[in-house]
């Protein structure tokens, strides 16, 4: 698929090599993020979370490039210039909030690290409208405001994660394993907030995800990741529909082959 038919690129990696030591993690992988949800899948230890640690600036790729839509690389930026200058945020695997610090100050904390503040020179006395713009997408921490982030359950801490990264003010958003460890109703809810961000602020969003159906369903265009390379790409539904797939990661089972396409 064009990168035209998906709307402009604000992100392009070109075979990119990440290496730990010995251990080639992402061998040659190239894949571009364009407005919308961007989903990247794949087994455990397929180097998923090596690629958009490359792409956040935590990881020094060994070779390749890593560019805004513009051409301008960034290979060589440093992450707190990825998040404070050009709006490239990482949603972690495992939540990272900061547990000691309640959960409006986890929030204030996004905001001054990221763009929103060096946008609008932002002092402590401004966070609230902000702040209740955030609360408005995550309903569920209105009451937890002055909770220690550590206190609140794992659905409540993945959504201060990313509320967290919302208040940064993010251009491009990755998301790594957001479901993981998650009750079923808490995952819908979860991707129910990721599909109202990307809808309504135009934001670049990888989606990182071992729940590869859910991850299908909300993306426009899907990356398959196996071995540190890109097996497979395309739209989502196509990939979906992919003999390949279905069976490396969909668990087809006999009710399931005999479905219509």
């Amino acid at each position: 698929m064009s990168a035209t038919a998906r709307g402009a690129e604000m992100l392009v990696v070109r075979d990119l090599h990440v290496s730990y030591g010995t251990i080639r993690a992402v061998q040659g992988v190239s894949l571009s993020i364009s407005a919308g949800i961007t989903a990247l899948v794949g087994a455990n230890g397929a180097g998923k979370s090596s690629l958009v640690k490359a792409i956040a600036g935590l990881a020094l790729p060994r070779s390749g490039a890593i560019a805004l839509g513009d051409g301008t690389s960034i290979i060589r930026t440093p992450s707190h210039r990825r998040v404070r200058d050009l709006g490239i945020v990482l949603v972690p695997e495992g939540r990272g909030v900061l547990a000691a610090m309640t959960v409006r100050e986890n929030l204030e904390f996004g905001l001054r690290v990221g763009r929103y503040r060096v946008a609008r020179d932002l002092a402590a006395t401004d966070a609230g409208p902000r702040i209740d713009t955030l609360l408005d997408l995550f309903p569920q921490l209105k009451d937890r405001l002055r909770s220690e982030a550590r206190l609140l359950s794992g659905g409540e801490q993945q959504m201060l994660s990313l509320a967290r990264a919302l208040a940064c003010a993010p251009s491009i958003l990755l998301i790594d394993e957001p479901s993981l460890g998650l009750s079923p109703a808490m995952v819908v809810s979860l991707f129910e907030a990721i599909g109202d961000v990307a809808a309504r602020d135009g934001i670049g969003l990888l989606l990182i995800e071992q729940d590869t159906r859910a991850a299908m369903r909300l993306a426009d265009y899907t990356y398959v990741m196996e071995r540190g390379e890109i097996a497979l790409e395309g739209e989502s539904a196509e990939v979906a529909a992919s003999t390949a797939l279905r069976a490396a990661y969909l668990g087809a089972g006999p009710a399931e082959e005999g479905e219509s396409a």
